[in-house]
């Protein structure tokens, strides 16, 4: 039974990534890496489902304690990108520059690709 005990607290477990074209998974404050490039990520084991016994002392089956694995995430590659939007600039093209749009519009053209296929 792997129970491991933690190395740095986190108030969050993780459910397993799955790698899709959304950035929400890997844009979230769940995770504090502040001061650290890698993080050690604890995941809980889903349980073995069972058959019902209607009598005795262990109707739902023998309990044992939730188990879990570690993964530890590093950082590998330290990106940046940066780009300003003028004010005049964007007032002379009738102010359709929206820092907010061209930020959703660069993580999914840019950094998600980067993350998935090592683009970029």
């Amino acid at each position: 039974m792997a129970v491991n005990y933690a190395k740095k607290f986190e108030k969050a477990t993780s459910d397993l990534l799955v790698a899709k074209r959304k950035s929400q998974a890997f844009t979230n404050q769940n995770y504090n890496w502040t001061g650290v490039n890698s993080i050690v990520v604890t995941t809980l084991t889903d349980p073995v489902i069972g058959a019902y016994t209607p009598s005795g002392s262990n109707r739902y089956g023998s309990p044992t304690e939730v188990e879990d694995t570690e993964q530890e995430w590093t950082l590998s590659r330290d990106r940046a990108w940066t780009k300003t939007i003028d004010k005049k600039s964007s007032a002379d093209k009738m102010m359709i520059k929206k820092p907010g749009k061209y930020l959703a519009q660069a993580t999914k053209n840019v950094l998600v690709p980067s993350l998935f296929w090592g683009q970029a």
